[in-house]
């Protein structure tokens, strides 16, 4: 759809899972990749959230110290632009969905502990049925349902913004710091806009 990433710092291309992948180095140096804004990465209607599905390969080769950020479209300003972040965080895998113009209300779904795995390719998908309720989000590891918690932080969780932050891959959307970023690689990353994926899919 058009939707073209641009490479910031030197992230390299190698080899992936499937052909090339997105290394962005096993060091401190502020790589990432950033996407223009655009209405097919908010996950909102205006009134509700719609479905959606984000998919990808990671292959980290060491953990960051704040967590590693995979995928991202928020402020943390609390400016009408938090949206979504989808982190490895605490040796989880974690979404969160950030409440219409109050970012100190969030919806969390995250994974058991021990989700991660050093220089092995992981399948992460995060699903969501756009209902808003605690039940909407469902995440994927390697293809089998892991899903071990749905959290209303600060309040009860209804809908995103539609913000004007970009989509970064690989480091926090409205920061660039080591100390978040992804290390390791990150292949076939894809994003349905209304649409919940099955678990089959």
């Amino acid at each position: 759809k058009g939707h073209n990433g641009s490479l910031v710092g030197s992230p390299t291309y190698t080899s992936g899972k499937v052909g090339n992948a997105i290394n962005f180095g096993n060091n401190s140096n502020l790589n990432c990749v950033d996407i223009a804004d655009n209405n097919d990465f908010s996950f909102t209607n205006g009134t509700n959230d719609v479905p959606f599905t984000i998919s990808l390969w990671v292959n980290l080769t060491a953990t960051s110290a704040n967590g590693s950020w995979l995928i991202s479209k928020r402020s943390a300003l609390n400016d009408g632009n938090d949206e979504w972040q989808f982190i490895l965080f605490n040796n989880r895998i974690r979404f969160s969905k950030h409440q219409f113009n109050n970012n100190s209300i969030a919806q969390i779904t995250e994974s058991p502990i021990n989700a991660l795995s050093i220089n092995n390719w992981v399948h992460f998908v995060y699903t969501d049925n756009g209902s808003g309720a605690l039940s909407s989000g469902k995440i994927y590891r390697n293809g089998v349902l892991f899903t071990e918690s749905n959290t209303n932080l600060g309040g009860t969780y209804t809908r995103m913004n539609n913000g004007t932050n970009i989509t970064r891959i690989g480091m926090p959307s409205w920061s660039m710091n080591s100390i978040s970023k992804l290390r390791g690689l990150i292949d076939e990353l894809a994003i349905w806009k209304n649409r919940e994926l099955t678990a089959t899919e």
